[in-house]
């Protein structure tokens, strides 16, 4: 996987935020969202996406670094920032992909928050 599909496989993440479907097709069996201090299985971050209705809006990714994991998987490694309502999200994010049914799939992801997500959004743009 080149690192361009990589980032646009990151960025459906990002606008799929309300598509359970999405998520559910995306993620392997035992993936892992760690962001914060919580660690949501594949099965709550389905859930969560089904009842939160909100999308993120403004995403911008940068500094991205694709790592090669063997010949069936990779790292995304990039900082992360979004908009949530009235709300500016600011992380370093690491996803990792596997190659499963002939496709990559998200299996961990992690966000190191690097911002107050409760910042309203006008003072989050500094």
């Amino acid at each position: 996987m080149t690192k361009n599909e990589l980032m646009e496989l990151e960025r459906e993440f990002w606008s799929n935020t309300d598509d359970p479907k999405f998520f559910a097709d995306h993620m392997i069996d035992g993936a892992l969202a760690v962001i914060g201090d919580s660690v949501e299985t594949k099965e709550r971050a389905v859930k969560s996406t089904g009842e939160s209705g909100e999308k993120w809006t403004n995403f911008k990714m940068e500094d991205a670094r694709v790592v090669p994991i063997g010949d069936c998987g990779a790292a995304i490694v990039y900082k992360g920032s979004a908009d949530l309502k009235d709300r500016h999200y600011e992380a370093r994010v690491t996803s990792v992909y596997v190659m499963e049914d002939g496709r990559y799939k998200l299996a961990l992801t992690t966000h190191h928050q690097t911002s107050d997500a409760k910042t309203p959004v006008a003072a989050g743009r500094r």
